[in-house]
């Protein structure tokens, strides 16, 4: 209960910008974030210290006279008590603590072998040609991999992401681990380039409870797509998307971003909404495996956010697209306020390659990251034995990744960005995000936008103690 007598403690943010009649401010500890009008902005500072909670309504009703009623400004006031910016000195500061995570996303390879050689590929050391002989695992073993992990999933939000090489060039055996996956996951996403669809595979992928079949295409135009992904591909790639389609497979695009085609983004989306696709997805163009060395660049993360930004406030009609990509994401990111400790990689996310190694993730896929091997081990002993698992656990919680990283404001938004890249560019375990500055500047304008354009985010309402979305991974 609360007493208004009784003395409270207002937060002081780590962290403020005023824009225009907006001002943002931040409390990593807690964490949290608002973005408020230039009167509630002077109540927070003119409350910060020890008031009882008498005086603090009436320094609000000081500050906001003529703006706001009693009912609003009482709402206002017990939504900073609720969030724990304005806390009872006689119990201290609240202090959230960082949630244990089971596992929420596995991630496997049915094959390493490819048809195309995509320029950017994360996993060009490791492809082999469609015909060559190999020692892959077999469905079977697929599915007792999957027994032995089930144990350790969350008890919601789990996926199973079917990644490569190219899971087509195995139909019959994706289809069967699609089929054995589903009724323990919420969710399935098989990516593929495209070429190798085949209306067979999409009328059994239809039959398979909540699976996404996602499809690469970096360019509206087929010879930007094809000089990343090879001559030929961009008019296969579109017949399969509509034989997805017609068989009513819920299917989604996606499109690599660099800075040779952020402005393709709107005719991608025309493209996107003609074919009468699902999802559109865009993901920034990830420093790891090809794409160190290929010769594209990086798009900055903010123009990026802008420009994607101004591609749904100019076309409404898109907005029916989004969800999984790049802009939704950050702004999911953005919306959980939790102390997470990193990107989730050896703890909420685990790869099987199809040689039967355990990874962390698919960008920790280095000899110096294998966790074991299932034809060896069980899941179990893995999971609670591993030297490399014990490292990662240790090493990358951001509160103490670096001095950079435990000091920034946005530290449990960004929690430390993605460490395979980071680390498969800098070989550095503990070194900040390579994008840094970048990234930082990108969240923090999402706070501003999540909250400003209602127009293209809707109301989006904040989540405490709750895990970041993975879809972003």
């Amino acid at each position: 209960m609360t007493d208004e007598q009784d003395t409270y403690v207002c937060r002081e943010p780590a962290y403020t910008e005023e824009r225009d009649n907006a001002c943002l401010l931040i409390w990593p500890d807690i964490p949290n974030w608002i973005v408020v009008d230039r009167e509630a902005f002077e109540f927070i500072k003119a409350i910060q210290g020890e008031n009882t909670l008498e005086y603090v309504k009436e320094q609000f009703f000081e500050v906001a006279e003529g703006f706001l009623t009693s009912k609003e400004a009482d709402a206002f006031i017990e939504s900073l008590l609720s969030t724990h910016v304005l806390y009872n000195k006689e119990d201290g500061p609240f202090d959230i603590p960082a949630r244990s995570q089971k596992i929420r996303s596995i991630i496997l390879y049915p094959t390493n072998r490819c048809n195309l050689r995509c320029i950017m590929c994360y996993n060009n050391e490791n492809l082999q040609a469609v015909g060559e002989k190999t020692d892959e695992l077999t469905a079977e073993e697929y599915k007792d991999f999957f027994d032995q992990i089930v144990p350790f999933l969350a008890d919601s939000r789990t996926s199973v992401q079917i990644l490569g090489g190219e899971p087509l060039v195995v139909p019959e055996k994706t289809l069967k681990i699609m089929e054995y996956a589903s009724s323990s996951v919420d969710h399935i996403a098989l990516s593929t380039n495209g070429t190798l669809i085949t209306r067979e595979f999409a009328k059994r992928a239809a039959r398979i409870e909540h699976v996404n079949v996602q499809v690469s295409i970096d360019s509206p135009y087929r010879e930007h797509h094809e000089a990343l992904r090879g001559k030929g591909t961009y008019d296969r790639t579109i017949e399969g998307i509509k034989i997805l389609i017609e068989e009513n497979v819920a299917t989604a695009l996606n499109m690599v971003c660099h800075q040779g085609n952020l402005d393709e983004l709107e005719e991608y989306y025309k493209l996107a909404f003609d074919l009468e696709v699902k999802r559109a997805r865009f993901i920034p163009l990830q420093l790891a495996g090809a794409a160190i060395e290929c010769g594209l660049k990086v798009p900055s993360y903010k123009e990026l956010m802008e420009k994607s930004l101004a591609v749904f406030k100019e076309n409404p009609q898109y907005k029916t697209l989004m969800g999984s990509d790049f802009l939704s994401t950050t702004a999911a990111i953005c919306r959980n306020c939790a102390k997470q400790g990193w990107c989730g990689t050896g703890l909420r996310v685990m790869m099987l390659n199809a040689d039967g190694t355990v990874y962390p993730c698919p960008n920790h896929y280095l000899p110096e990251f294998v966790v074991g091997n299932i034809r060896e081990k069980r899941f179990a002993e893995m999971w609670e034995s591993s030297e490399v698992l014990r490292k990662i656990r240790e090493t990358y919680p951001v509160e103490s990744l670096n001095e950079q990283c435990a000091q920034c404001p946005v530290r449990h938004w960004c929690v430390g960005w993605c460490r395979g890249e980071t680390y498969q560019v800098t070989g550095s375990m503990t070194a900040p995000s390579v994008l840094c500055e970048d990234i930082k500047q990108m969240i923090i304008d999402m706070f501003f936008n999540v909250s400003l354009e209602r127009d293209v985010f809707g109301e989006v309402p904040k989540e405490f103690g709750k895990a970041q979305d993975l879809k972003r991974l």
